[in-house]
């Protein structure tokens, strides 16, 4: 999530990279300027090694737990002698409530039109007005309006629908 807002419930994945050329590492991640140390929160988050040269810190399911200011630092081991990193810059994670489910409405409250009659399908976000973007799926597959041609079309009927 670049921009560190993440839905609670959703998982969250920090990941701490160090620069240069591949070596022997040590990661170390921070919250709120302290240590984050895996096993002390039980199994709720962890960390692996995503590649040589970067780890990724785990919170299967944010909540309040996971919101702060996140750094980390590296140790890169010379000739037998851990030499540990400045920390990076912070990275703030804000934990909100999921957005509620939209409504989907059909003008044909049947779901049953005939062959050659339009079709108007309706997404209602509810809450308060806000910014939206809308996206519909059928059978699963996103419904790209212009992949269609002239066949279908999309069109904000209000604030929120």
């Amino acid at each position: 999530h670049p921009s560190g807002v993440v839905s609670k419930g959703d998982p969250l994945v920090i990941t701490c990279t160090a620069p240069g050329d591949a070596g022997e590492w040590r990661f170390h991640f921070y919250k709120d300027g302290a240590e984050v140390i895996p096993r002390d929160t039980g199994s709720e988050i962890s960390t692996a090694q995503s590649s040589t040269d970067s780890m990724m810190l785990t919170f299967p399911r944010a909540g309040p737990a996971s919101a702060g200011e996140f750094t980390c630092s590296y140790e890169e081991n010379v000739s037998g002698r851990w030499i540990p990193s400045p920390r990076s810059r912070p990275v703030t994670v804000t934990v909100k409530d999921p957005l509620p489910l939209p409504v989907l409405s059909v003008d044909h409250p049947s779901g049953v039109v005939s062959k050659g009659d339009p079709l108007v399908i309706t997404c209602t976000a509810p809450g308060d007005a806000g910014e939206w973007r809308f996206h519909f799926y059928k059978d699963g597959a996103e419904v790209i309006p212009r992949d269609y041609g002239s066949e279908i079309s999309t069109a904000q009927s209000s604030t929120d629908s």
